[in-house]
């Protein structure tokens, strides 16, 4: 699953904007990230820190700063890990640039995009998700 978009999220915004100003906007919004990529990359770290600590220590019992900081030590290799693996995330859905299509290709620039949102939305990649993932049961 690429990323989350539940019934609910695409009700919400409706087929009109998905198929419409969604896909190009998505687009948009991962060229300018990845763009500044190097600026973005402390705010990433910080985020999955914060998220994989919290999630380590709501599974051990001790908590005292010596444990703390020994935790930190040995996450920071996963926590570099996922701040790449988001990165590359987002320049997948980024335009190429200068990849234009020739004569005899109908692929579009945003089509990276449209085939993640397809994804996204296939029921058949919805059913097969944990139940807590469905945010309708």
């Amino acid at each position: 699953m690429p990323f989350r978009m539940t019934r609910n999220i695409e009700e919400f915004i409706g087929p009109f904007l998905l198929q419409g100003c969604f896909i190009p906007s998505f687009s948009s919004v991962a060229s300018a990230i990845h763009s500044h990529k190097d600026e973005i990359e402390p705010a990433f770290s910080l985020l999955l820190r914060d998220d994989i600590i919290s999630w380590y220590t709501s599974k051990s019992t001790a908590r005292n700063d010596i444990k703390m900081q020994e935790l930190e030590r040995q996450l920071a290799d996963r926590v570099d890990k996922n701040v790449i693996f988001v990165q590359d995330r987002i320049r997948q859905c980024t335009p190429q640039s200068g990849a234009f299509p020739k004569a005899d290709q109908t692929e579009t620039v945003d089509s990276s995009v449209r085939e993640l949102l397809k994804a996204a939305t296939s029921e058949q990649n919805l059913c097969m998700m944990s139940p807590v993932y469905q945010a309708w049961l």
